[in-house]
């Protein structure tokens, strides 16, 4: 196992987070995805750190959505008097918030492109 990554690994970790999309992230670190997938596959702390890092950002997001939708569901209870523009705010929020199983799913598909691609 490599002791620490190099520059380029942590650009690429940083972009392809920055941005949310690995190809775009990749070139943006002046790389490939082949080459991202080929870290994952055989460089257990460039995973730890893309992974461990994905998830820092993840619960962050859950946490802050789970923070609004609390916040919505008393605008929604605030709102019985009709008020049409809090009550799509805040359902809008609430959806948002349904939609974290999208970020479970989006891991599963590099997963199993990381596979694919071996």
């Amino acid at each position: 196992m490599a002791k620490k990554l190099t520059t380029k690994q942590k650009k690429m970790v940083s972009e392809i987070l920055a941005c949310g999309n690995i190809a775009e992230g990749c070139r943006k670190a002046k790389s490939t995805r082949q080459y991202f997938y080929k870290l994952l596959r055989s460089n257990d702390l460039f995973k730890k750190t893309y992974e461990d890092s994905l998830a820092g950002i993840e619960n962050i997001y859950k946490k802050h959505l789970r923070l609004l939708a609390e916040k919505s569901i008393s605008t929604l209870e605030d709102a019985l008097d009709d008020e049409k523009e809090r009550v799509k705010v805040a359902l809008a929020i609430i959806t948002n918030n349904l939609r974290l199983d999208e970020l479970d799913i989006l891991k599963r598909l590099e997963t199993l492109e990381a596979e694919y691609e071996n």
